[in-house]
């Protein structure tokens, strides 16, 4: 099959598994926001409990919206240039770390987390409690007329910086994990949901410490810079990884989840075509 055939065949399936993940799992990115931006440390059931009573069990689903905004045409775009680019390059099934992989992996979702970032500061906005779930259309245009342009692109720098190296190592090591495991027997859907949560967790713990900066950024009204949120974070280490249950459950799970559903759908996809 043609790789732009098959890239086409990706972005579809790829928006439909990222939608259903989107949906399921929007309550553990509501928790983890919302841990990082409290001014000391809280535990997940007191956060689950501060979220319920403020806003009652819909509360989890704040922010849903530009999750899905930013998710479906994200994991779409994605999934296909991955996938495309993997055919292209001869990186698919590879038992090795590959530096392909690794490239690849980050380049694209790089480039998509800079195109979608306005929906990711709505998404952190609305997460965060303190500024109202406005939606997609309604929240651009306040966000723009407080903030202009560069309030749509808030915290870009440690958003690239956390999604590229997790999408390049999760890429690298689930392509490893899975071929390492198909070799010793597992079955292909078994061996794509065991290597995308150990390359999830790994990769989201990896990375933890530039999501926290990046949702401190982009719930801070006005100005300020990625560096002086380090600086200020640093002064307690420990607070670099706050909520990093959530997020590493979450992102483990999303990536186990859209990668273990997308092989099975491909699969069937070029079965039939």
């Amino acid at each position: 099959m043609a790789p732009n055939r098959g890239g086409l065949d990706a972005v579809v399936l790829g928006g439909s598994t990222g939608a259903l993940s989107a949906v399921l799992l929007q309550p553990l990115d509501v928790i983890k926001t919302q841990m990082q931006i409290a001014p000391s440390r809280v535990g997940v059931g007191a956060c689950m409990v501060q979220v319920y009573r403020k806003s009652g069990p819909f509360g989890f689903w704040r922010g849903l919206s530009p999750s899905l905004v930013r998710t479906v045409p994200g994991a779409g775009l994605y999934f296909g240039l991955v996938h495309n680019l993997q055919l292209a390059l001869g990186a698919k099934d590879t038992s090795r770390l590959s530096i392909t992989n690794l490239a690849i992996g980050g380049g694209c979702r790089g480039a998509v987390a800079l195109l979608l970032l306005p929906a990711t500061v709505l998404k952190a906005r609305a997460e965060s409690g303190l500024f109202q779930d406005e939606g997609i259309v309604r929240g651009l245009r306040h966000l723009w007329a407080r903030e202009g342009i560069s309030g749509l692109f808030k915290g870009g720098l440690p958003t690239v910086l956390r999604d590229a190296p997790f999408s390049g190592l999760y890429l690298s090591l689930f392509e490893a994990f899975k071929t390492h495991l198909r070799a010793r027997g597992m079955g292909a859907d078994a061996s794509a949901m065991v290597g995308g949560l150990a390359a999830g967790t790994l990769a989201s713990y990896i990375t933890q410490p530039f999501d926290v900066i990046k949702t401190r950024v982009q719930v801070h009204e006005g100005h300020v810079s990625a560096w002086s949120i380090l600086k200020e974070l640093i002064q307690s280490p420990s607070a670099l990884f706050r909520g990093s249950l959530p997020r590493v459950v979450r992102r483990a799970s999303v990536a186990a989840l859209n990668w273990t559903l997308f092989d099975k759908l491909i699969r069937a996809w070029h079965e039939r075509h």
